[in-house]
Formats: structure tokens, sequence, C-alpha cells
């Protein structure tokens, strides 16, 4: 059995989480934090506890790999509003930030001509715990959007780990779990991947401990057509 389908995550895979996310995350925190009345230390402490340490989003942490429900249920524990107006003001300042600021640099090395290798071959999605419309927004405008079979975001199908969305992906092109691999760059995108051939760890730094459960690992997407390969020739031989 070959290959037939390649899926994505897309905030640190895909797109540079640090670049797209840090500014209107600190500023969403800020804002939340300041309805409460905690003091400034323990803002802090839980300011670093959702990811943000030096003005920066930390990988694998609660805003690059978790939801915006999770985020927000997060925040709910710390102040006097509920979840869904949490989520609803996380959206607002995620989608006033995709207004002004998005621009190509935003695009991880090599993912242009990797989708553009890819895409006369293979199904192609992208399964994130991001928002629909937040999503659909950023692929459209930095010009992505067409290269992508499928796009299942948390908000319609849950969020990962839940595998709601590679079952949908499966039923709509009659493919097989066993016949796609999910690329990532976290700890839940490992254990996601699990669900299919083989989870593949994007890691440009070859130094993240917490991606030791994948299958294969990436330090480019250049690499990615040969460890398909890998994979195949693997399932020839049993």
């Amino acid at each position: 059995m070959t290959i037939r389908a390649i899926i994505f995550d897309k905030d640190g895979t895909l797109i540079s989480a640090t670049q797209a996310w840090s500014i209107p995350s600190i500023q969403a925190t800020d804002y939340l934090l300041n309805q409460s009345d905690l003091a400034e230390a323990k803002q802090q402490e839980i300011a670093k506890l959702a990811g943000i340490e030096h003005d920066q989003l930390q990988p694998n942490s609660l805003f690059l790999a978790g939801s915006i429900r999770d985020q927000a249920q997060f925040f709910a524990e710390y102040v006097p509003l509920d979840c869904q107006e949490i989520e609803q003001i996380l959206v607002d300042y995620y989608y006033q930030f995709q207004q002004q600021e998005l621009s190509d640099a935003l695009i991880e090395p090599g993912v242009i001509d990797l989708l553009q290798t890819l895409a006369p071959h293979y199904h192609i999605g992208l399964i994130t715990n991001d928002h629909y419309l937040l999503t659909h927004h950023m692929l459209e405008e930095l010009k992505l959007l067409d290269y992508f079979d499928f796009i299942g975001c948390a908000d319609q199908y849950g969020p990962k780990p839940n595998p709601q969305a590679l079952h949908e992906f499966s039923r709509r092109f009659d493919i097989g779990l066993h016949e796609m691999v999910y690329v990532g760059d976290s700890q839940l995108d490992m254990a996601y991947g699990k669900w299919t051939r083989a989870s593949i760890a994007y890691d440009p730094t070859g130094q993240a401990d917490y991606l030791s459960d994948a299958d294969y690992q990436l330090r480019h997407f250049s690499e990615l057509p040969l460890v398909i390969d890998a994979i195949d020739e693997e399932d020839r031989r049993k």
C-alpha cells in the first residue's frame, strides 16, 4: 500500500507560529488578565503557563498546540468571563491582527516548493486546532489555499487529538488512515499522527525533545518526498 494523502498541521509547521501569533496572543492575554484582580506577579505566572516567555510564544505550548477553546478554558479559571466570551475575544484579537500583519515571511522555508511538488501526486489536507475563519483567511492571504483538498479545523470537527477530521478526510476521498501521513511540530501532533500511517515531525532545530515519539523527522521540507518514498518502500517489503 502506498501513501496517497499528506496532511499538515498549520501553525509551527507550514506557518511560523511565533511570527504569526506572538503579538495577538500577548495582547489578548494582557487584556484578559487585566479583567481579573490578580497581582502582576501572578499574571506573569499565568502567562508563562499559557506559553508566553520573554514576549514570545514557546513551542509546544497551549497557544501553539492547543485550540482556541482550550485557551478559553484555561483563562476561564482566572478571569470573570465565561468560556464563550473569552473564545470570542481571542478570535477577535487574532482576526484583527491578520487583517494587517500577514506577509509571505510567515511561510516556513521550502513550503511552497514542497506543495507544488506534492500537489500533482497526492491529496493534500490541513488539520489544525485553529478556527476555520482564521485558517481560511490566512491561507487565502498567503496564497496557499488552492493547494489543499481539505481543511479541517477545531470548530468544525473538534480539536486534536479527536480524529473526526481525519475520518471525514478518509470518507470524502476514500483513502484509508493507513494511506495518510500527518506532519506537525508539537507533541500533540505526534500523538495525532498515530491515527495515520506515520507521524512526521518538522523540527528545523533538531533539538525538540518533545518530538521524540515521531516516526520520522524533518529538518527541512525538501526532505519530505524522500521520507514518503522510504515509507512506501518499507510497506512494499512487508
